[in-house]
């Protein structure tokens, strides 16, 4: 029998969004629980759950020193 399914709360997707504030809003309008992170000074990024309780990371596009992945 299959293990039961434990959603990724650790290890994650990273998603650049042009304008993190605004895609934060319109997750929260849209009724999505939304966990703002200022622990990066310079960086804006939230956090939110897909459908099935994985981690999901929206980084502000600006964000280049660290969202540059050359």
């Amino acid at each position: 029998m299959a293990d039961e399914f434990q959603p990724a709360r650790k290890a994650h997707p990273a998603f650049r969004v042009r304008d993190v504030d605004r895609h934060r809003e319109r997750l929260k309008s849209s009724g999505v629980a939304v966990k703002e992170d200022d622990s990066v000074v310079g960086v804006h990024r939230s956090y939110a759950a897909d459908p099935f309780g994985n981690r999901l990371e929206f980084i502000e596009d600006a964000d280049a020193g660290f969202t540059d992945c050359r």
